[in-house]
Parts: structure tokens; sequence; C-alpha cells
């Protein structure tokens, strides 16, 4: 039994032909480059235009607001879906918008990091709607990447019955691509960094097609901007 790293990558190596241990693994030559092609010379609005085409496609609700609007619009969302919120502690939802909500949603909870993770947790959990800030959209896909960090955990998005996450017109980008180079610009990682691409869904049982299995019933994308 091989017990020591330096002995199994050793095997490994010798299988292969090589006398010495690579430092790294040898970079990959792509055949092409379609990744960065990809809509690379795309404008704003065809990136926006071909994102809210592909939301709607996988059943994403799509709603348009100035950021002026931001808090009227989450208002008329929220008292349509009905019960308690829960939303990330954001700069975008600070101010006006987290004090409209807060006064004409009955039970409007703000993620709190002082609070601890078994009271945040407990309110997303009960919550009917959770409300998120995305960090970039990818077009292709229709695409948030969310981060979870103080003031966002990812229950926000994962516990309530329905997820809105709003997404500022500028971060829209073509695809994944994009999106791994901007993590990789990052200093540090959040710990975790979560891609959505619908409401949860499952085709496990005879490939029939499940919406709001083991998540968010409904999505719903707010675009700013």
């Amino acid at each position: 039994m091989i017990t020591g790293k330096e002995q199994f990558i050793s095997r490994i190596s010798n299988c292969l032909n090589r006398t010495t241990i690579p430092e790294k693994p040898t970079e990959f030559v792509y055949p092409h480059d379609m990744q960065h092609k990809y809509l690379a010379g795309a404008s704003a609005q065809e990136l926006l235009d071909t994102f809210i085409t592909n939301a709607q496609t996988v059943g994403i609700g799509i709603h348009r607001c100035s950021e002026i609007d931001l808090a009227t619009t989450l208002v008329q969302i929220v008292k349509k879906l009905g019960g308690s919120v829960v939303l990330a502690d954001d700069p975008l939802l600070a101010g006006e918008t987290t004090e409209l909500l807060g006064h004409e949603i009955d039970d409007c909870y703000i993620w709190n990091t002082d609070a601890g993770r078994k009271e945040n947790m407990t309110k997303a959990e009960g919550a009917k709607v959770g409300i998120a800030v995305a960090e970039m959209a990818l077009a292709e896909s229709a695409t948030s990447l969310l981060f979870s960090r103080p003031g966002s955990g990812r229950s926000i998005t994962l516990l309530p019955e329905n997820s809105l996450i709003i997404i500022r017109a500028e971060t829209i980008q073509p695809r994944l691509t994009q999106a791994m180079e901007m993590l990789q610009k990052q200093e540090t990682l959040p710990s975790s960094v979560n891609f959505v691409s619908g409401p949860s869904s499952t085709a496990d049982i005879e490939l029939v097609r499940v919406q709001g299995v083991h998540g968010p019933l409904e999505l719903s994308y707010i675009i700013v901007g």
C-alpha cells in the first residue's frame, strides 16, 4: 500500500514513462479558442437581450427597472408573492429599498452577521421570498453568479420558496469564461460561489422534469439599469 504522496505520484509518473516528477500539470493546449470568441463583439444591449431570451426559455421570471425604482419594484413583486422576506445586507439594497420593504412588508428580515448562523438560517427557512444581489450574470446560460459572504449567506436563495436575484445590467458577460477570469483575479475567494441558472428541478425519475424539488419553486431576475 502506498502511503506517501511522493511515492504515489512517482508510480504514476513511471507508468507514463517519465523519469522525473513534474512540478505542475502540463498546460493544456486548446485546439480552438471559441470560449473567448462567443459574443466577444456583442454590445451591452445584445448581451442583455441574449440573457433575457435564455432566462425566459428556462422559466425564469424577468423584471426590469432603474435603480431609483428598485425599491417600489421589489415591493410590488413581493406583495404578489405574499409572505415574509429575507434579504441580503447589500449596498444596493440599503437605504430607501430596505426602509420601504420594512414599511410595506410585515415580516422583513435583513441578513445579520451578528445574529449568528442559526438565527439567519431559521429566518431564511421560514421566508416566502429571498432577495440577493448577483456579482455577475452570464448571457449564454442566463446564469447569475452569487458570492456567499458576510451579509449574504447562500441560504437566502436556497431556502425560501421564491428567489429574487438582482442583476446590474452592466455586469452581464458572455459566458462562464469571463466568470472564471473574474474569479481568478480575486485576492481571496468567498466561502462558496454559486452559479444559479433557473429554479430548482430534477429529471432523475424516468426523465420527467419536476420543478422545485431541492430549492426555490420560482426564480426571478430583477435587472437594474
